[in-house]
């Protein structure tokens, strides 16, 4: 009976091991996140609900999932906001890596 009890422990320290781990995982995909958008779009767009050069990307936390988001900013022209022109650069999706690309998504759908 010890034996089991020990055993049982043991797998529910490996499974919180896990989750903790996962967790560290999300907190630097959205920190990394974060650093991308601060280099390539904070100059024209606000994540909270403020009006620059672009729209705010509030909206990706509060409408659009991650496969929207990342369609918008592969092909920005598709979606135009009202009261915008169609300015933002078209190469967003060959100037970030396949990983920045997920980095940012997941800050802009999580923040």
């Amino acid at each position: 009976m010890k034996w089991s009890l020990s055993l049982v422990a043991f797998y529910a320290l490996v499974a919180c091991e896990a989750k903790t781990q996962s967790v560290a995982t999300h907190s630097e995909l959205w920190q990394q996140g974060q650093v991308i958008f601060d280099m390539n779009c904070k100059s024209c767009h606000s994540m909270e609900d403020e009006k620059l050069t672009g729209p705010s990307l509030h909206r990706f936390r509060i409408t659009m999932d991650g496969t929207e988001a990342r369609q918008s900013i592969i092909e920005p022209s598709r979606d135009i906001v009202p009261g915008y022109t169609d300015i933002m650069p078209q190469d967003f999706g060959t100037r970030l890596t396949e990983g920045q690309m997920d980095a940012l998504i997941f800050y802009l759908t999580n923040g």
